[in-house]
């Protein structure tokens, strides 16, 4: 039990650290600024780890999703489903294919190059136009010793790989223009599984083989149009009746070369299902206007279109809600 000594002595001694950190930080800036520094060496001693956070939305903006997160998202579901004892479930493809990934506040062990790392996973609330919207992080912790590489190396292998396995996963989806609705958004898909292959492709075998040869030599020479300056593309005209295999071919030639999906079609996938643009709108955009123009750059225009389109029906909509009349006139 303390006696009244020990309470005055204690006493004493609280006031006189309160006055020397009053003096420190009235008067000595210079010595506070050296305390900090020591208080922080003695913290890094003790917790030498490097936090870093990857949040599910770029800043301020819930509708866009940020891409690394995307990417660090499918490593993990792939590296994760054999040692977390929680996952979470997804269903796509109308609930045919489940999609495991890691739940809240997990986390697991990776490896590279010897060096042992940590992720984890939680939500947090951000503060959004006054008011609050939940939004998941992972978090990697490492040991600072090896900053240069997990940042340099490691961060661009887990992107790599993770964009690589979103790739092999993604499915071709077929697009179809609702004509009859009272939905802004016009474009519905479907996810495009075609059975045609080559194989059951009742096409003479000569010929099947002269175009398979061909695809494949085309596939294959993308720096050579380059070099020749012309766009990497192929034509095939298919022409016959209703019913005699048109689409069968091209589903087979999809499936035969392994076409599946583009950085960018999530982007055009997106805006497709917000805006209201006509198939001769998108297709327009979609062709090349110079001979240096490859795929790629065709699609980021139609991108930066499909964007105009759609900041443009929220302007409207906006003054719509706000009860503004615009009115303009033009004197000969």
């Amino acid at each position: 039990m303390m006696t009244g000594k020990t309470w005055r002595s204690m006493g004493s001694l609280v006031a006189s650290l309160m006055f020397v950190g009053g003096m420190i930080h009235q008067y000595s800036p210079y010595f506070r600024h050296l305390l900090k520094r020591c208080i922080k060496k003695i913290d890094s001693g003790c917790y030498p780890y490097i936090e870093i956070t990857f949040n599910e939305h770029s800043s301020g903006q819930l509708s866009e999703n940020c891409n690394a997160f995307v990417a660090i998202q499918h490593y993990l579901e792939a590296n994760s489903l054999h040692t977390v004892k929680r996952l979470k479930a997804d269903s796509i493809t109308r609930g045919q294919i489940l999609v495991l990934s890691m739940d809240d506040n997990e986390e697991i062990t990776d490896e590279y190059h010897g060096i042992k790392l940590w992720w984890s996973s939680k939500t947090k609330e951000v503060p959004i136009s006054r008011s609050h919207h939940k939004q998941r992080c992972y978090t990697l912790v490492f040991h600072s010793r090896y900053r240069d590489l997990i940042i340099n190396s490691y961060m661009q292998h887990v992107i790599a790989e993770g964009k690589a396995i979103a790739l092999r996963n993604r499915q071709r989806k077929l697009y179809t223009n609702k004509r009859q609705t009272p939905s802004p958004a016009r474009w519905i898909s479907a996810v495009f599984e075609h059975p045609a292959t080559f194989e059951t492709l009742a096409l003479k075998p000569d010929t099947k083989k002269d175009i398979m040869d061909d695809l494949i030599t085309f596939s294959k020479a993308k720096d050579y149009y380059m070099k020749i300056g012309k766009a990497w593309k192929r034509g095939y005209l298919l022409y016959g009746p209703p019913g005699t295999g048109k689409s069968t071919m091209i589903a087979a030639m999809a499936n035969y070369l392994g076409i599946k999906s583009h950085e960018l079609f999530g982007r055009v996938e997106k805006l497709l299902g917000e805006t209201n643009t006509s198939p001769a709108d998108v297709a327009e955009n979609l062709m090349p206007t110079s001979a240096d123009d490859d795929g790629e750059t065709c699609l980021k225009c139609l991108i930066s279109v499909l964007e105009d389109v759609k900041e443009a029906a929220m302007s409207r909509a906006k003054d719509e809600t706000n009860g503004r009349v615009i009115a303009s006139s033009s004197q000969g």
